[in-house]
Order: structure tokens, then sequence, then C-alpha cells
């Protein structure tokens, strides 16, 4: 079974930055609620674990560094 992130969930990359906050999901994707800047989607196959029961933070299987190269448009 998939790893499924939930909204409201936090989001990190694999060195453990902050990126935001999962605002919608939809099948293949989710969108992230990013402070001051604009929202982007983010695929869910690039997740690479969820945090427990008590730190539901999703970890992605990038580092910041690779962030930009990630984000995709609704659809792709």
């Amino acid at each position: 079974m998939a790893i499924q992130p939930e909204i409201d969930n936090w989001v990190l990359t694999s060195d453990g930055r902050p990126v935001g906050r999962i605002k919608r999901i939809t099948d293949g994707a989710f969108l992230l609620d990013v402070p001051g800047e604009p929202d982007y989607w983010l695929r869910t196959d690039e997740v690479a674990s969820i945090g427990d029961e008590t730190v539901r933070a999703v970890r992605m299987q990038f580092d910041a560094d690779a962030l930009d190269e990630h984000r995709i448009k609704y659809g792709e």
C-alpha cells in the first residue's frame, strides 16, 4: 500500500527543511500551502515517509536543494 499524506500534514525535505502544509490532495499529487510563497504541487510517489500519530510530518525523497526540480503544475 502506498504512503498516503493527509490534509494539514507538514511537509519536509529529506534533509529536514520545512516546506509547508498540505492544503489539498488529488490522485497522485498534493498542493502545498507555503508561507510567503505561491502554493505549488508535489507528487505523492516522491514521499519517503510519514511520521507517527504524534508528528504527522511528510518527508520527501529529495533535499531542499532539489525542491524546485520537483515542483509540478497540476496535471503533469
